[in-house]
């Protein structure tokens, strides 16, 4: 499959002190990501998502998601949970360093006080 991408550059011109006008092209990184999301991704969303599993259901995630990025999409604190990731526990430490992979399972178990 062929990808072919545009990029959208903005026009910038300012009078310069002899009185002279300059013009010049530049590409805005975030007009360039909106462009790229609004046209591209929504045709090819499986190129920039994955599936996962957490709390035994069904759930997308971007490619790039990590634990944190996931307990941030939750609401969850990183330092109120623990994190089963495909049967192993994971050290809170490790946290901010795992990335997910697709068809990977989290499991995130809620740290409570009582008595």
């Amino acid at each position: 499959m062929e990808c072919f991408l545009a990029f959208y550059f903005e026009q910038l011109s300012y009078l310069t002190p002899d009185g002279n006008i300059f013009s010049t092209a530049y590409l805005t990184l975030s007009t360039a990501k909106s462009i790229i999301r609004k046209y591209f991704v929504m045709e090819h969303k499986e190129f920039f998502t994955m599936k996962i599993t957490v709390n035994e259901k069904p759930r997308e995630c971007d490619r790039d998601c990590s634990i944190e990025d996931l307990l941030s999409k939750i609401g969850a604190a990183p330092d109120r949970v623990a994190i089963v990731l495909n049967d192993d526990v994971l050290s809170p430490k490790r946290i901010p360093y795992v990335v997910l992979k697709e068809g990977d399972r989290v499991e995130i178990l809620t740290l409570a006080a009582g008595g």
